[in-house]
């Protein structure tokens, strides 16, 4: 019999010192869980580094890791060592994800122009029901899901970073609202999964992190600025 576990799987090309502090909150709360954390820290195609996100299940099979569950984690987020089990949550032919709600202008403006130039043939969808692409939960059923996802990638690679550049508004995010929900169900979970905009929230002291986020997300500040304080959230949850 073949053991399946669930993985946590984290992109940290570059190595950026908040990097470490995420992983290892993941490494606590996949022991308590019986999960496995899968990183990966180096490229091995000439891409972005936001796209190796699309690539679990072909590092997973490439090495030999049996999987049944994937939750596919930024590298900016810390855990609380409580947090409810997710994969509990999503229903396994589902994709669970949360709402993106830290700047819904920028959110408008990337669904426009990558509608316009990239997925002209792919149906609109409302504005609070857009997805943040760093906590997403997947299961070994979005294999070829994502196997589509990629390919869409790989043909339109060109285009897809063109929009970035003129635009700036993001390069994997927005593309993923509009493949996974062509190609897969959607389902939204609480916030508390991925609480983001913590400085616009005026959340960022530990003790209401604590109370209020299940998964803090150190996104939408400077990178100067993210390490100190998630080394604060790290130190008042787990020391």
């Amino acid at each position: 019999m073949i053991f399946m576990q669930n993985i946590i799987y984290i992109v940290n090309i570059g190595q950026p010192d908040y990097g470490e502090i995420s992983i290892n909150s993941w490494k606590n709360w996949a022991k308590t869980n019986g999960c496995q954390v899968v990183v990966l820290d180096e490229p091995f195609g000439n891409i972005e580094p936001h796209w190796y996100k699309i690539f679990p299940f072909q590092l997973l099979d490439n090495s030999n890791i049996n999987y049944n569950r994937v939750l596919v984690v930024d590298n900016d987020t810390l855990v609380h060592p409580n947090c409810p089990n997710f994969f509990d949550v999503v229903s396994e032919n589902h994709i669970g994800v949360v709402l993106d709600d830290s700047n819904f202008d920028w959110t408008i403006r990337s669904t426009d122009a990558y509608h316009k130039h990239v997925f002209s043939e792919f149906d609109r969808f409302d504005t609070f029901e857009y997805f943040n692409s760093g906590f997403i939960v997947l299961s070994k059923h979005h294999k070829d899901t994502y196997d589509s996802v990629i390919d869409f990638m790989e043909n339109n690679y060109k285009t897809l970073n063109w929009v970035q550049e003129n635009y700036g508004v993001g390069r994997d995010q927005t593309a993923l609202n509009f493949l996974l929900r062509k190609f897969a169900t959607i389902q939204h979970i609480s916030k508390r999964f991925n609480c983001q905009g913590l400085i616009s929230k005026e959340l960022v002291e530990p003790e209401k992190i604590q109370k209020m986020c299940f998964v803090s997300h150190y996104n939408a500040m400077p990178r100067e600025y993210r390490y100190t304080l998630m080394k604060t959230v790290y130190n008042y949850l787990y020391e």
